[in-house]
């Protein structure tokens, strides 16, 4: 029997009230990359169920994947720049990485990202409100480019989600190219020298940098908390890697 028939006050439908912000992961925005105009996609993940990531913590993070094709294939196939762009680390430069004495990205594309492409590459995006009342109902921070460059989507995106998540955190490689330079608010310069570190600050930009070891480490530059403790400090709490904290951070043996 039905509660209205008994003349009592129906249960609240919470999901609905709520926005389903009790979604733990979501498709937010779909369109062209802004370094080729191919299409990608926006995913946030973690957004009620807790990342089991070391080194972050419990953050919601931010994904920019291709929509075209999974991202291992995509990365062995060097079809990854619509969402990676100019980042030196990626698979396709493999023989410059092992010359230079580099690591390739630490992201195994055939893990996490294959799982979450596969999960919501055919969802339609549930658009920036909905995304920004799920951020704001799951009181984390929001840790941008999880895989993928941010700067590859619409600058008013990042401003919104970015407002909307407790706090935020990331960084971005296509720092030396005019479309990424609104971003400078909200990233990191992610570098891979001390001469592209000394060019992206000229810039304007705060810098990550990831060097090899033995590398010069620069007065002004903290060492990341997180390598420097063995992960006994997580991003989720330091948050140093948001420019607006004014710190240039660096890690060596990347």
């Amino acid at each position: 029997m039905q509660l209205a028939t008994l003349g009592l006050p129906r249960k609240p439908n919470t999901k609905r009230k709520l926005g389903m912000v009790n979604q733990t992961s979501m498709k937010v925005w779909q369109g062209p990359s802004a370094y080729d105009g191919r299409p990608i996609y926006l995913a946030i993940t973690n957004l009620v169920r807790d990342s089991v990531n070391r080194k972050t913590g419990p953050t919601a993070n931010a994904w920019i994947m291709s929509a075209e094709a999974e991202p291992h294939t995509a990365a062995k196939a060097g079809d990854d720049r619509s969402c990676c762009g100019d980042c030196v680390r990626r698979p396709a430069n493999g023989e410059y990485l092992k010359a230079n004495g580099m690591k390739a990205c630490y992201v195994v594309k055939h893990e996490a990202p294959l799982s979450i492409h596969r999960s919501l590459k055919d969802a339609t995006p549930v658009g920036l409100e909905r995304a920004k009342r799920a951020l704001e109902h799951s009181g984390k921070i929001l840790r941008w480019g999880a895989y993928g460059d941010p700067a590859m989507l619409p600058i008013e995106l990042g401003r919104e989600l970015s407002s909307a998540a407790q706090d935020h955190v990331g960084y971005s490689n296509q720092w030396h190219l005019a479309f990424a330079q609104p971003w400078q608010s909200l990233l990191m310069a992610s570098v891979s020298s001390f001469e592209a570190m000394l060019q992206a600050q000229a810039m304007g930009w705060h810098t990550f940098r990831a060097d090899k070891l033995g590398s010069a480490i620069a007065n002004h530059e903290t060492i990341c908390p997180a390598y420097d403790t063995k992960n006994a400090v997580q991003c989720v709490s330091c948050k140093l890697c948001n420019p607006k904290r004014g710190r240039d951070v660096v890690i060596v043996e990347h």
